[in-house]
Formats: C-alpha cells, structure tokens, sequence
C-alpha cells in the first residue's frame, strides 16, 4: 500500500497533494521525499485533554544499524485505532536532534532518524496532526542505542534480498480463495478495503452507513490516476496472493493466509491503486512488470523485498536477479524492516 513514509524505504512520500504543507520542522511537498528539516511557520500545539488521549501515538521500539559516521535508529509508533481513522494524519517522531515523519498512518509505522555515531541513548517522542493542527507530544521514552536492538531494523536493500530464500516457485494447489479477504479485523464496521481506501484518501472520505465510502480523493502510486470514485481502484496485495502462495505459503495454515490478505500492521502490504494498473500487473513479480510511474519504481521494489522479509517468503532466481539489478540501479537504499510476521 509510498517512509511512505515511511513506506518501507526509508523516505517520506506523498503523491498527489495540491501544495505543500508545512509540519514543523518539515516542508512535505506536493510528491516526492521528505528531506531534511527546513524552516517552517511555527505551529500551535493545542494542549489534550484526557478525551484526547487517543490523538497520542505510542514509540513502540527501535531499531538500530549503521551508516558512515551515523546510527540509523528506526523508530516504530503505534496509533490508536480511533487515531488511524482519521482523514489527512501525520505523525512526528523527534529524539537525538533530528525529526522524521510517518505520512501513512496505520495500526504501526516506521521512519527513521539520524543520530551521532557514538550516541548511547536517545529519549523519543511522538504526536500526531490532524487536518493540519499538531496535538501533543507523547511521553519520553528512553531507548539504548546499539546493535543488539531487536527486531527488524534497517537495513541495505541488497543485504535484505541476500537474505531471501532462492527458491523455485510452486503454483501447484494454488486458489484465491485460500485466502480469505476482506475481513472486519477490529469489529468497527470497516473492512481491510475499507480501511485501506479510509487511510489512503488524501482528503476526508464521506462514508455512508455500513462504512461504504462514497467519495475522497485517490492517486494510484502504480501510473499516477486520480479519482474521486473508491469504485475505480482496487486494493492491491503488493505482493500478489499468488506470488505469495508460489513463495512459501502453500505451507501455511488458513489463519496465516488471511492474516497476509488482510495484512494492516505493515504499511506495505497493502495499496490502493487504479482498477487498470491492477489488471495490468496482474499476480506477476518485479522481474516481470513494473510500475508505469517511473517515479515509483524504486519504492515499489524495496516495498517489494520487505513484504518478502516480513512473511519470509522466498524469491525465484529470475526474480532475484531482477531485484538485484533494480535495487543497484536505485542506489541500494536503507530499508526499514517491518517486524516478522508469525507464521502457522
């Protein structure tokens, strides 16, 4: 589904916004990366009340790996369901002298901050804004720094695909329905498509009874289509269905199969593209169909290869060759690993 982001690259994407927005000590623009902070209008942080408990993300760990002369500290925070419902929400996160920021807000995000090389300990925080008005920060939390923090992390592209399993893919046995999707998994009315299309909008979605959406506004990350109308985009399993059956989960048990369909914990996963883009990939791997948006490319397959890590599926070698060429020619970029999914 663009550290979009943090997507899975460890980069701050959005597509399709009229202008750019200024969020602290950041300037999002109209597309592309979030650099590095620039200077920006001071904003008014309202104070919340106890109600208001549910705008205050939660840090729920780091990570750590290395760059020259930096720590890479990848910061993972958790947002309240109530939190994630809302339309056009951001979240912050600051410690160690720098800031990064999660512009697609699901059940958890990452991004990633750039600390000192030597730094020890960092004190973390977090906060949301919603519909332009940042809320207040969370707690501090003190982290260590060093490389036994566990899990995920961030790693080079390359050294995350050499940890794929090279394998032949097996179709045998393989049916759509052996995934069962799209399912209510928090019981609030909304479905995995639903919610989906609710976090993706990048204006507020009119829902109707029974959370069937009627209108927002969409970009399909795949060939750059927009539209008002949820009906003309599909959500897109990153990695297929399919392609994940041929990968390894033939092997699972039909909780773990639908815990991939309906996979909302990793940003990742899921995407809502246009119903023709979709079409046109069909269930095919990188080494066969790539998105039109050149732009995208690079995200898409680093996107790709985290998927792959998060539910330890293998790649073909005709896929891994493909991987290994488009990640050299993207430069070999960071990628915030998502946590491992459990597997049955």
């Amino acid at each position: 589904m663009s550290s979009r982001l943090t997507s899975s690259v460890v980069m701050a994407t959005t597509v399709g916004l009229a202008s750019a927005i200024s969020f602290g000590g950041f300037a999002l623009p109209a597309s592309g990366a979030v650099d590095a902070p620039v200077a920006a209008e001071p904003v008014t942080v309202s104070t919340a009340a106890k109600s208001e408990k549910w705008m205050v993300p939660n840090v729920r760990s780091v990570t750590v790996d290395s760059a020259p002369g930096a720590v890479l500290l990848s910061v993972t925070v958790k947002a309240s369901k109530k939190l994630r419902k809302q339309s056009f929400t951001y979240l912050e996160v600051r410690g160690g002298g720098d800031r990064c920021l999660i512009t697609r807000v699901r059940a958890s995000g990452s991004c990633t901050l750039r600390l000192d090389r030597g730094t020890e300990s960092v004190v973390i925080q977090a906060r949301a804004n919603i519909d332009g008005e940042w809320k207040r920060w969370s707690r501090k939390k003190d982290f260590a720094v060093s490389p036994s923090n566990p899990p995920g992390g961030a790693g080079n592209a390359l050294s995350v695909l050499s940890a794929l399993v090279v394998s032949e893919e097996i179709r045998s046995g393989y049916d759509r329905s052996l995934f069962r999707h799209w399912i209510d998994a928090d019981g609030d009315g909304c479905d995995t498509r639903e919610e989906v299309l609710l976090q993706e909008s990048t204006i507020p979605a009119q829902v109707s009874t029974g959370c069937r959406i009627t209108s927002g506004r969409w970009v399909s990350a795949f060939d750059g289509v927009q539209t008002s109308d949820p009906s003309t985009f599909d959500v897109d399993h990153l990695v297929p269905l399919a392609e994940a059956w041929d990968s390894g989960a033939r092997r699972w048990d039909a909780a773990t199969r639908q815990a991939f369909a309906n996979d909302l914990d990793h940003e990742g996963s899921l995407i809502a593209v246009s119903a023709s883009s979709n079409r046109s990939k069909g269930d095919r791997d990188p080494a066969e169909w790539l998105p039109a948006q050149d732009t995208y490319r690079c995200t898409y397959v680093t996107t790709w290869v985290a998927v792959k890590y998060r539910w330890s599926l293998s790649v073909d070698p005709v896929e891994s060759s493909a991987l290994r060429r488009d990640l050299t020619s993207c430069g070999n970029p960071v990628i915030a690993l998502p946590p491992r999914a459990p597997i049955r």
